[in-house]
Order: C-alpha cells, then sequence, then structure tokens
C-alpha cells in the first residue's frame, strides 16, 4: 500500500477533506437599478405612419360602447392630439438631426472639389428644410385639431357615437323586456 501511497497519495477522510470555499456574490449579481437607456424610452413613441394608420373609428366604438361617457370622448380626443403632437415634435427632431448632419458638407472647399456631391448634399439638405416646415405646419394646426388629426379626430367621434347609440339600443330593449 504504500507504494502506491506515493503515487495516488492518502486516502482523505472526512477529516482532512478541503472546506469548500465561497464566491462572493457581488461578483456576478448586480442589486443596482437598471439603466433604462434613451433609446428605449424612444421607441414607446409611435411612429407618424402608425398613428395614421390606427382604426380611430374602432377604437371609439369600443370606448362609447364599454364607457359611454361623453367626458371620456373629450379627454380621449385632447389625448389624441397630444400624441400627435408628441410624434411630429419627435420627427422635427430628427429631420434637425440630419440637417446638422449635412452642415459640415456646405463648404465652399466641398463645392471646389466635388461639385456633384455638394449639388446632391444641398438638395437634400433643401428637401429636409421643406419636412421640417411642413412638419412645423402640421404641428400648429394639430393644437387647432386640424390636419392630419382631423380625420383621426372625427372617426373617433363618429365610432364613439356609434358604440354609444348600440349602447343605448341594448339598453332600451333590456328595459323594455324586464318591465313587460
Amino acid at each position: 500500500m504504500k507504494f502506491l501511497d506515493l503515487f495516488f497519495g492518502k486516502a482523505r477522510t472526512a477529516e482532512t477533506a478541503p472546506t469548500p470555499t465561497f464566491v462572493d456574490e457581488r461578483l456576478f449579481v448586480s442589486h443596482d437599478e437598471p439603466i433604462v437607456e434613451e433609446v428605449q424610452q424612444k421607441r414607446n413613441i409611435r411612429s407618424l405612419d402608425e398613428i395614421l394608420h390606427r382604426n380611430f373609428e374602432k377604437e371609439g366604438f369600443r370606448d362609447g360602447y364599454e364607457l359611454h361617457r361623453i367626458d371620456h370622448l373629450t379627454n380621449r380626443i385632447d389625448s389624441t392630439v397630444a400624441e400627435f403632437r408628441l410624434v411630429f415634435r419627435s420627427k422635427i427632431e430628427e429631420v434637425e438631426a440630419d440637417i446638422a448632419e449635412l452642415q459640415p458638407f456646405l463648404m465652399d472647399s466641398v463645392k471646389e472639389y466635388m461639385p456633384e456631391q455638394y449639388i446632391r448634399i444641398q438638395t437634400r439638405h433643401d428637401y429636409l428644410k421643406l419636412d421640417k416646415a411642413a412638419l412645423e405646419a402640421e404641428l400648429e394646426l394639430a393644437v387647432k385639431k386640424e390636419g392630419f388629426i382631423e380625420k383621426a379626430i372625427c372617426d373617433y367621434r363618429m365610432g364613439f357615437e356609434k358604440g354609444f347609440a348600440l349602447f343605448t339600443d341594448e339598453r332600451l330593449l333590456t328595459n323594455r323586456f324586464m318591465n313587460h
């Protein structure tokens, strides 16, 4: 046995077994609050296409039937106006950022050495300025509940009225049957 003990070592007993070492939890687990990035917050803002293609009549019908309160109608219209304005502001900020990116390339040296690219950049810059002006005009119209938002408001109101009418018709029918 002594010969094998030289190669393999002595058998360990329960007394000589090494004690387990504990790893500090802080090395692998963070208890800090999660960091919310600005990119994640911007994802919550709907795009202009999403808002324009939303079915406001269906939403109004559902609200008119389920909630059937006129104050909800006015609050929802105000909320829709605010949502439109938020989207228009975010689009204006995007356009302003694009304009700022093009600004350094509108120099005389670029015009002199790369005239074709300068014309393309200048054209893109002009289109962006026109887009910005159109978005700002729509933003002003949204305050008055006109422009793109007008159709959404009319659709919502029409849906609300249909839903409310269905609710009241059902209510009258059930009351008639209950009373007879």
